[in-house]
């Protein structure tokens, strides 16, 4: 059975009920009898809170990124930039012979450990994509890259599956290729990818051919030879790309390039300004008519940080004068709402009153109007994924659904404590008028 205690208990629950809902009901009559008043403090808090949304989301998605895993090392290691004078880089018996002759006398310097070769070094805003939409009849963006055969141990590549390019595939009658574990995934799934075609779109058995230096050339297919954990060459802050390395060997003249760049690997007395100097010198002797750039990968990265943060702090400090002048606006707004009802406060404690209640509306009012901005503005922005937005938008901007949640989750909590702070002390003002002193207030 019931008991009399457990009866009343629910009973005076029920009542509390009742009058929290009769409450926010009178609140939100008042917010309404106010409405002029009231909307440009709802329109001040939108923006503000589409402002946050949007800063706190790109903020949640590079911290997101940021723990993800890079793929490769880049301490204790120089990057060289060559620039051949042309456009047309091909494997001749010319530019094999300086290339090699490039390797051997970098290997013979004391400090240096490993010397391999890339059409694009990491940091740096090169990029070559290309697209594949016959295996799994969707579009997906790769990011690529030509690289040597010692490009993965000198650069600390991790291979999870199948093998790194080596000199037994001089002999294959197709491209190699190496590709990330996130491309593996979308590709094939939980199968295993090695000897997996990739490249190019036409179905197997199918002759093409493509058009290289004006010469007609049969275009050969590309099979994954080996998976490797992770690259992103953009470094931390970067999206988690599709990836994929094809082998530069002067074996393959048909589907290769000569690396544009040498990455080396050095013991640390080897990252002097004496080293820079005495690296370019030697290179500049070896190959007069080409032009040599030496660079620290960790200077690069540096740079790739700060170049891509460096909107996200101007879009902050911005954002911070629009959040203060709004919560200053919104101290004051509730102040002078609060003296202009100083009458309106008295009577309401002449009648019984207590402080508490008081209190409570005047923070209620301003939460109210908080709340109908936030829905409003929540709304707006979640049409940017909803809606696919980011396919206009730059390429940081295309980030999981799940991102967008976080930031607006982060901007409302915000938002709310704003809220409460601004009309803390005008709320505690308002409590210490004493009913008789507000009854004669004129």
């Amino acid at each position: 059975m019931i008991g009399r205690n457990d009866c009343k208990s629910t009973f005076n629950l029920f009542e509390k009920a009742l009058t929290i809902t009769s409450m926010i009901q009178h609140l939100f009559k008042l917010v309404w009898n106010r409405r002029k008043e009231n909307l440009l403090t709802a329109i001040q808090i939108f923006a503000a809170f589409l402002v946050l949304s949007l800063l706190l989301t790109q903020a949640v998605h590079y911290w997101n990124n940021y723990r993800q895993p890079l793929g490769f090392e880049y301490k204790n290691i120089w990057g060289v930039v060559i620039d051949t004078k042309t456009s047309q880089f091909v494997w001749n018996k010319e530019n094999r012979e300086k290339i090699e002759g490039l390797f051997r006398e970098i290997k013979t310097f004391p400090e240096v450990k490993e010397v391999a070769g890339s059409m694009m070094l990491p940091f740096l805003n090169w990029n070559w994509q290309s697209g594949d939409s016959s295996i799994i009849g969707k579009f997906l963006n790769i990011e690529r890259d030509f690289v040597t055969d010692d490009y993965a141990r000198t650069m600390g590549l991790i291979v999870t599956q199948g093998e790194w390019f080596n000199e037994t595939h001089n002999a294959v009658n197709y491209t190699p290729a190496v590709i990330n574990e996130r491309l593996a995934k979308a590709y094939f799934g939980d199968e295993n990818p090695i000897g997996k075609r990739i490249f190019p779109r036409f179905p197997k058995g199918d002759e093409k051919s493509y058009t290289r230096n004006n010469e007609v050339m049969p275009l050969r297919e590309e099979r994954v030879v080996g998976v490797v954990s992770d690259y992103r060459k953009f470094g931390e802050l970067s999206n988690p790309p599709y990836f994929a390395f094809r082998r530069s060997a002067p074996s393959d003249t048909l589907m290769s390039e000569p690396p544009r760049a040498i990455v080396i690997k050095v013991s640390e007395t080897g990252m002097s300004g004496a080293f820079e100097e005495k690296l370019v010198k030697r290179l500049e002797q070896l190959a007069p008519d080409w032009s040599f750039k030496v660079g620290r990968l960790e200077k690069m990265r540096d740079k790739q940080l700060r170049d891509t943060i460096l909107p996200l702090i101007a879009f902050g400090i911005v954002g911070g004068f629009l959040i203060l002048m709004v919560a200053l606006g919104l101290v004051g707004v509730v102040w002078q709402n609060v003296t202009r009802r100083t009458r309106e406060i008295g009577l309401r404690r002449a009648i019984g009153s207590t402080a508490a209640v008081i209190y409570a509306q005047v923070l209620g009012e301003l939460l109210i109007i908080t709340t109908l901005s936030i829905v409003l503005g929540a709304i707006i922005f979640l049409q940017i994924p909803l809606l696919k937005l980011t396919e206009a938008i730059d390429w940081s901007w295309k980030m999981q659904f799940e991102t967008y949640l976080y930031g607006l989750g982060l901007a409302v909590g915000f938002i709310y404590l704003i809220a409460i702070l601004c009309a803390l002390y005008p709320s505690k003002m308002a409590t210490t008028v004493a009913p008789v002193e507000a009854l004669r207030y004129e």
